[in-house]
């Protein structure tokens, strides 16, 4: 997993020197003048940087092509937040000196947030010079092509209760130029626009159960995220977790302010274990029946998440075995019968069997 890309080919396309065709962007790229929308940057609470292999339908363990890097946030240029791009994302820096602000080319904001206190959805946009914007927002992308999250009005990207992303991003020139709005900047379809080289731009996070393939996933384990996104094969393999072939870290994606983050691997979370409040069927269609439960984990800062999950439970119903008028004197679901309470079959004087 760390000799994904040569040394020499990280050494020729760099944070730094990749960081400066970013900077050129900011000012060259018809995307950054038809921004979709002004994200609030230094409030979205991811940040960093994705390398995409693109192109070419590859295994991530051997790639063998580079798509470039992509940003989760305008402050990845813009360190100290004085609204100007960083020095190191305009020039080149081989001297090791730590670079100063620029001062002459102006912060676009933009930026992706996981909503850590609520429904655990991804939100907000990501910039990639060779792919523009990446929205996690379905009033821009339009609907996913197939599941999760294909339909309604809901997220299409979110984290689970166990730290792994699900769902969808997409590149938003997948839809240029017949399936773009340009008055709202949102794409009016799923499929591919007529000028994009038919790449639809969907980018889905993790594998599905229904898919083929090799398997891949990006998962969040306390504020890093690592693992793969997949963007076809024109996106191609996005590594949130890039090393260079020695193992030394380049890039990767984090999570800011995350102290309200819990997921069920999260250390010292307590878990109910898998309760259901459903009942055995009457009588049961088996010894023992898988019911619907759900389990309650407890995060070491007092708050809560739940999983669905499924139980078995053996289940025991009484079979009734008579009922008063029948001429038996016996049991049945809701009463023994004795001579006082059914005298017409318990008659006094004998046991009837």
């Amino acid at each position: 997993m760390n000799k994904l890309i040569t040394e020499k080919v990280r050494g020729l396309i760099g944070m730094t020197v990749v960081a400066m065709v970013l900077s050129v962007a900011y000012v060259s790229s018809p995307y950054f003048f038809k921004a979709p929308t002004a994200e609030s940057a230094a409030t979205d609470n991811v940040y960093g940087w994705a390398w995409s292999y693109g192109g070419e339908d590859i295994d991530p363990l051997n790639p063998s092509y580079a798509g470039g890097w992509i940003s989760f946030n305008s402050t990845d240029c813009d360190a100290n937040g004085n609204n100007f791009i960083d020095a190191f994302c305009v020039k080149f820096k081989s001297d090791g000196v730590t670079p100063n602000d620029d001062l002459t080319i102006s912060v676009i904001p933009y930026g992706v947030n996981l909503n850590i206190s609520g429904d655990g959805s991804l939100s907000g946009i990501a910039w990639s010079p060779n792919m523009g914007w990446i929205s996690f927002d379905r009033g821009r992308t339009s609907n996913p092509p197939e599941p999760p999250f294909d339909s309604g009005t809901g997220p299409i990207a979110k984290i689970d209760n166990f730290g792994n992303l699900i769902g969808w991003a997409r590149a938003l020139q997948g839809c240029q130029d017949n399936l773009w709005n340009s008055v709202d900047k949102k794409c009016t379809g799923s499929g591919s626009g007529d000028n994009t080289g038919q790449w639809d731009g969907w980018i889905k996070l993790s594998k599905d159960p229904s898919d083929g393939g090799v398997a891949y996933g990006v998962k969040l384990s306390g504020t890093k995220f690592s693992g793969y996104a997949w963007g076809s094969d024109s996106g191609g393999w996005i590594d949130f977790d890039p090393k260079k072939a020695d193992g030394t870290a380049v890039g990767g994606v984090y999570l800011r302010n995350s102290s309200s983050v819990c997921t069920t691997a999260t250390p010292g979370v307590k878990s109910t274990g898998c309760i259901s409040s459903q009942a055995c069927t009457t009588p049961p269609s088996l010894a023992v029946e898988s019911l619907d439960g759900i389990d309650v984990f407890t995060c070491p800062d007092s708050s809560q998440t739940s999983i669905n999950c499924k139980v078995d439970v053996t289940c025991t119903v009484v079979t009734p075995v008579g009922t008063c008028g029948d001429n038996k004197c016996g049991g049945n679901p809701t009463m023994t019968e004795t001579p006082s309470s059914c005298p017409k079959d318990c008659k006094p004087g004998y046991k009837q069997f």
